[in-house]
Formats: C-alpha cells, sequence, structure tokens
C-alpha cells in the first residue's frame, strides 16, 4: 500500500464475502482508480440478528438520561 495523493479522488469498494447464521464477514479497499494499488483496507465482522439493548454508539444525537 502506499499514502493518498492530496487532491485525488479516492474510490472505495466493499463487499460481505461471507454470512453465517449469526455473523457477516465484510472487508474493503480504497484506490486512486487502480484496484490492484490500494491506499487503504478495512475489514468488518458485523453480529447479525441480535435483540440486545440499544448501545451508547447508536444513541449518538439522542439525550438519554442515566
Amino acid at each position: 500500500m502506499k499514502p493518498a495523493t492530496p487532491g485525488q479522488a479516492v474510490i472505495a469498494e466493499a463487499e460481505c464475502y461471507r454470512i453465517t447464521h449469526s455473523v457477516a464477514f465484510t472487508r474493503a479497499f480504497a484506490h486512486h482508480g487502480d484496484a490492484k494499488d490500494p491506499i487503504a483496507a478495512a475489514a468488518g465482522t458485523f453480529m447479525l440478528g441480535t435483540k440486545g439493548e440499544v448501545t451508547r454508539a447508536q444513541t449518538i444525537g439522542v439525550e438519554t438520561k442515566i
């Protein structure tokens, strides 16, 4: 990987490459037009079908009493 070039457009491509009963696996790459020459990469894992309590991150912008 190389650093991004200032002033040049950044293109991001992401995909969900595997889904199980309870987890989704994702990955993403950013580049300046040539996907074979990335400037950034990311990966994420997400739980599916949860019915837990609302977390602090989900309540941004909503005033809550603690």
